[in-house]
């Protein structure tokens, strides 16, 4: 592809971000929070359906990361390869975070759906260890995007 065609994509890429981004956090508000593990895990069973379908717009924002990641690339590699590069790796560890924590989201649902059984503290220490891994996803995929940004 061209480089005008690769600063045409990135554009609209980094627009679709924003839209998705901010649709995201609207949908997340309508998922209230819980005071402990056990709260957490009933509400998002409750809300299983929003939780699904802010899932769904993670896999889009992944996906939205790793495209925008390949068209600055290419707008980008002419002028330093080797920064070009580093950028393109953020965006796909940037990606990558934000696929853990759709990941870490169905494992809960998994959880908060799965039959009852006598092991229910092993069941609220994983949940537990998910919900810290989505809050530290949240870091680190901010953290590679404005890296990348920067780059």
């Amino acid at each position: 592809m061209t480089r005008i065609t690769n600063a045409r994509i990135a554009g609209v890429t980094f627009l679709l971000y924003i839209v998705v981004g901010v649709t995201t956090m609207i949908v997340a508000r309508g998922i209230p929070t819980g005071a402990d593990t056990a709260a957490r895990i009933a509400i998002l069973t409750e809300h299983a359906s929003l939780v699904r379908i802010n899932m769904l717009l993670g896999l889009s924002t992944g996906f939205i990361a790793l495209t925008l990641g390949v068209a600055l690339y290419g707008v980008t590699r002419e002028e330093d390869h080797e920064l070009a590069l580093l950028a393109l790796l953020c965006r796909v560890a940037e990606g990558v975070s934000i696929f853990l924590r759709v990941f870490a989201t169905m494992g809960l649902l998994w959880l908060g759906t799965a039959e009852a059984s006598d092991q229910v503290a092993g069941k609220l220490v994983l949940a537990g260890f998910l919900f810290k891994l989505k809050g530290w996803n949240v870091i680190m995929a901010a953290t590679f995007f404005a890296v990348g940004s920067t780059i």
